[in-house]
This record gives structure tokens, C-alpha cells and sequence, in this order.
């Protein structure tokens, strides 16, 4: 009888009594947790924005067409999505869709649980940024899953699955990174196609990034940054110039202070987190990202609660926290919660990229390692 008491099964209960008041009370469960709804008349708004792309079949090799058709959701994402929309989220299977990417999402709870026996995953579900995700429908929630696959898949199913969401989405292609410590013909294969598919897509490239959204609301990274010093400071400061100084601090850090600090840490899911952490530290550098891109974090958990260093371990996650709850700060603090939040990713880029260069030096760059890519 004291299996039904175990971590996981709680979860589990906990996901039926949420799922049973979303089915109860609609849209309304989401004010409950605080999470900003997308539009009160219709659920998943992000996901029928990208059902609404099919009517762009038709035009599918007019790329300027594409890009600049605006009667409904601007494409903002490569034109395969076109493909995806009209074959794929059709009104007979748009629920299914849901409902197998919802089931997917759980599993993967499931089993961190299980294995690493921790509550903070608990936590992490019901986060800010999490709900969001599961609220607008949006598709990262699917890359997510397809590259959480990757890391229990032998070498040529890596391949497809990394491919796969490159060709999907252009962010995962930082996650590749982490192939490279066991897995280099991983790396070097899903490296060629990269190029190769980048080269393919780069007239695309410019209407992609014109066309997606960027502000400094419910988003990271050094460009949120930029627009809300201009819209609540007056300043002006350009975003890569903030990327550039963010880089040389980091380094900075590093050399003058964590080098030696992490000096006898011994790492453990290198490549979880390498996936993870170089997704968040290189979009935090690059754009302006949605919060709901922070469930990536995820995979940099199993590391951190093994980390030998309490407090740096305590400071992770009580950052991570702090990170996914922008509007729940918001509620508690008013504007002074929103500057905390975005304190805190700027600590948690820090503390991510010191980490990351920390396990690559010790990992990857080495003379062995190095020889044998040569």
C-alpha cells in the first residue's frame, strides 16, 4: 500500500484534479493560477495561430507572400509549419493533437520524478512559465518532447529527432551542443545539416525573424531587456551591445572567481543540460523570448539537484523560481516584481553559462578530445 503514497503517483493526482477543474470551469481555471489568457472566447490561441497557416498552402513557394500575408497570425516561423497546418490540424484531429502532446508533457514529469524523487519538478509544472505554455498551446511544448526523446535514443534516431526540430524550429539548433561530449557523429552529422538547411532557408530567414514577436513583456533575454529600459527608463541601449558586455562578464567571472569555485565539482546529465542550458544562455544573448521558452530549463534540474555545492545548488534554484513568475510577482509586487524577475534571469544567464563553460572544459575540450575530432 505505501507505493500509492510515492512522489510520482501525487503527481499524477494532481494532474487528474487539475485537468477535471479545466474541464469544469474553461478559461477561468487559468485565472486561478494567475497565468494571462491569450483570448477569452477561444482556448489555445497560440496553437490556432498556427492552424490558421493553412490558408497559405496555396502560396507555399512565394516566400514573400508568405511572410507579408496578414489577414490572420503572420507566419513567423519556417514555411514547413504551412505543411504541418494543413495536414496536421485539421478540426478532427486539433484536439487529439492537444491531448497526445498534453500526455507526452505528464510522462515526462513521470519520470523525473521517479528517477531524481524531487518535489521541485512538482513545483515546475505548476510554474508561471509552464502554464502558459499548456494555456496557449504553443508549439514549443512539442519541440520540448522531441528533444527529450533524444536523450534515451540510439545514434541515428538522435539524428532524425534533432534534425527534425531544427527543420521545425531555428532555436534548437544550439541544443546540439550537447551531443558533442558522447556523440560526435551526432554533433558533426546534425552540424552539416544545419548549415545545409540554414543555407536553404535563408531568404526565409530575415521575414522569420522580422515577423516574430519581440517585447519585454512575459519574455528573457537581452533584447526584452533593451525594450523595457526604453519603455520604463527612457534609456536606449542597444541589445547586442548588452549581449557583448553580458559575454565578457562572463568570462570575466569565470576566469577571476568560478574557475576555481567549481573546481572539484563533479558533474552529472551533462547532456541534459547542455541542451537546456546552451538553448537558454544562446536565445537569452540572441532575442527577446517568450517566458513559456524557459520549460526548457527543465532539463538543466537533474544536474543541479545533484550538485555537491549546497549553495550553489539553493541559488539555482531559488533563481529558476524567481525566473518562471513573472506574473505572479507582478501580482504580489507591482512593477518592483517585474524588475525582480528580470534580475533573475539575468543571474540565472550567469550562473547556466558559467556552468556550461565549466562542464565543456572539463568534458569536451580536452587534447583526447580534440584529437579525436581532428
Amino acid at each position: 500500500m505505501h507505493n500509492i503514497f510515492k512522489l510520482e503517483y501525487f503527481f499524477f493526482l494532481i494532474v487528474i484534479v487539475l485537468f477535471i477543474l479545466y474541464l469544469i470551469l474553461g478559461n477561468s481555471f487559468w485565472d486561478f493560477f494567475l497565468v494571462p489568457i491569450g483570448n477569452y472566447s477561444i482556448d489555445f490561441t497560440d496553437l490556432r495561430c498556427v492552424k490558421s497557416w493553412d490558408r497559405l498552402y496555396p502560396h507555399y513557394e512565394d516566400s514573400n507572400f508568405l511572410y507579408n500575408e496578414s489577414s490572420a497570425c503572420k507566419l513567423n516561423y519556417p514555411k514547413i509549419w504551412i505543411i504541418f497546418s494543413k495536414y496536421l490540424l485539421i478540426d478532427k484531429i486539433f484536439y487529439i493533437y492537444i491531448l497526445i502532446n498534453f500526455a507526452f508533457y505528464n510522462l515526462i514529469y513521470f519520470y523525473l520524478i521517479k528517477n531524481y524523487k524531487s518535489i521541485f519538478f512538482i513545483y515546475f509544472y505548476l510554474s508561471g512559465a509552464s502554464m502558459l505554455m499548456l494555456e496557449r498551446g504553443n508549439i514549443e511544448i512539442l519541440i520540448f518532447i522531441l528533444i527529450f526523446f533524444v536523450f534515451f535514443s540510439k545514434n541515428f534516431i538522435k539524428i532524425i529527432l534533432l534534425c527534425s526540430v531544427i527543420s521545425l524550429k531555428i532555436f534548437p539548433f544550439f541544443s546540439i551542443i550537447s551531443q558533442l561530449m558522447k556523440y560526435r557523429y551526432v554533433f558533426i552529422c546534425c552540424l552539416l545539416f544545419s548549415v545545409t538547411y540554414f543555407f536553404y532557408i535563408y531568404d526565409d530567414l530575415a521575414f522569420i525573424f522580422k515577423n516574430t514577436p519581440s517585447t519585454g513583456d512575459m519574455s528573457y533575454g537581452t533584447k526584452s531587456i533593451s525594450s523595457n529600459l526604453v519603455t520604463h527608463f527612457d534609456i536606449n541601449i542597444n541589445n547586442y551591445l548588452i549581449s557583448v558586455m553580458f559575454a565578457i562578464l562572463t568570462l570575466i567571472f569565470y576566469l577571476t572567481h568560478f574557475k576555481n569555485y567549481l573546481k572539484n565539482v563533479k558533474y552529472n546529465h551533462e547532456e541534459m543540460f547542455l541542451s537546456g542550458g546552451t538553448i537558454y544562455s544562446a536565445t537569452f544573448l540572441i532575442n527577446s523570448n517568450h517566458d513559456y521558452r524557459m520549460i526548457f530549463l527543465l532539463l538543466i534540474i537533474p544536474l543541479i539537484l545533484q550538485l555537491n555545492k549546497k549553495i550553489l545548488k539553493f541559488t539555482f534554484l531559488t533563481t529558476i523560481i524567481l525566473c518562471l513568475e513573472l506574473n505572479r510577482l507582478l501580482f504580489i509586487f507591482g512593477f518592483f516584481g517585474g524588475i525582480i524577475n528580470t534580475l533573475f534571469k539575468i543571474i540565472l544567464f550567469f550562473l547556466v553559462t558559467l556552468t556550461l563553460i565549466d562542464i565543456l572544459l572539463k568534458k569536451i575540450i580536452t587534447k583526447n578530445t580534440l584529437r579525436n575530432i581532428i
